[in-house]
């Protein structure tokens, strides 16, 4: 399949895609470390705004004031002086910005249609992912933690601000943002205990903002207008 037939200028207005985990557990629980703010979220529906690579810039309250009653966060990064969305991107099972397009997210975590979720490099073409019935996808930093091993620190992880999207094997989803200089290894061994199946860098610094049920948990440090968001209700 040629990359023309492959891609969609446009996907849709974004759609909700449901989240099966197992066992019990709050919808959204707090369980935010020293430096580290973390949200699991346990059967949710997720939403990712983004659906173009120009999308719509929005700031969080914007997005708050749309997804009054979610937990929402900054996710994939974009070009600050085109606006256009950086990385592997993915909604409505429909892919927009493939691998190598930018400089940016040779890897990206994805949603699958049946809720499971997963990550992919480069080296898995968007043909097959898409066959494996992606749903979602969001895509601007390493892939920290791979099927339940941790990955070789390699300074992506640095002093500013970061947002992070994981899970774990039981299939709840992670939101975090880690604060300024909290560094690699502080996180990791603050994160150990949720034994994580994946967790993928998003994008940080300014762009790190989140907000739960109206409320802003971490507000942008420059109130930047970001391009992409994953919200979960």
């Amino acid at each position: 399949m040629s990359l023309t037939t492959l891609k969609s200028r446009n996907t849709g207005g974004a759609t909700w895609v449901q989240v099966h985990s197992k066992g019990r557990g709050e919808k959204f629980q707090n369980i935010s470390t020293a430096n580290i703010k973390i949200y699991k979220a346990h059967n949710p529906q997720v939403l990712k705004t983004a659906t173009s690579k120009h999308p719509a810039l929005a700031i969080l309250p914007d997005v708050m004031a749309q997804y009054p009653d979610a937990l929402i966060m900054n996710a994939s990064g974009f070009n600050i002086k085109t606006g256009d969305i950086t990385g592997f991107q993915i909604n409505n099972g429909a892919l927009f910005t493939n691998w190598g397009e930018n400089k940016w997210a040779y890897e990206a975590f994805i949603i699958n249609k049946d809720g499971s979720m997963t990550t992919y490099d480069s080296s898995t073409p968007a043909s097959q992912i898409l066959a494996n019935d992606a749903e979602q996808s969001y895509s601007f930093g390493k892939i920290l933690i791979k099927k339940g091993k941790i990955q070789e620190n390699d300074g992506s992880v640095n002093w500013m601000i970061h947002s992070f999207i994981g899970n774990d094997k039981q299939n709840n989803l992670y939101l975090m943002i880690s604060e300024t200089n909290a560094g690699y290894e502080n996180i990791m061994d603050q994160i150990k205990n949720l034994n994580l199946a994946n967790l993928v860098l998003m994008d940080g610094g300014g762009s790190s903002q989140m907000g739960l049920n109206g409320q802003t948990i971490v507000p942008s440090q420059d109130n930047r207008q970001v391009g992409d968001f994953i919200v979960l209700k």
